[in-house]
């Protein structure tokens, strides 16, 4: 899963929190996506759907520091769990200086 995360009121990412999702299978083929969409601001949850049984849901309910919470069917990790290999806000180079940070991550189907 390649995951972006937008700054709140930059870009055009109004108060909450904007993601972009993109899922892919096992064989890195795209299986489901969603760009630039806002958390809920009750919930501070994103669900993307894709070709997978359950939703990835996305929740960042804290500061710009704060950590990504991700489940999905039953797991749970935040962005900084390294048993997701998650690489969303880890380093200079994942950080927010264009307004953003991305990274990747992987889970069980």
């Amino acid at each position: 899963m390649h995951v972006v995360q937008y700054q709140r009121n930059e870009y055009g990412v109004g108060n909450e929190y904007a993601f972009d999702v993109v899922i892919f299978d096992n064989a890195k083929k795209q299986i489901g996506k969603v760009q630039k969409v806002a958390v809920d601001s009750s919930t501070k949850a994103l669900s993307v759907s894709s070709e997978l049984p359950y939703m990835v849901v996305v929740v960042a309910d804290g500061n710009d520091e704060a950590p990504v919470k991700f489940s999905y069917g039953g797991q749970a990790w935040q962005n900084d769990d390294a048993s997701h290999q998650s690489t969303l806000g880890t380093g200079a180079e994942n950080g927010y200086e264009s307004g953003n940070r991305k990274g990747d991550m992987g889970f069980n189907c």
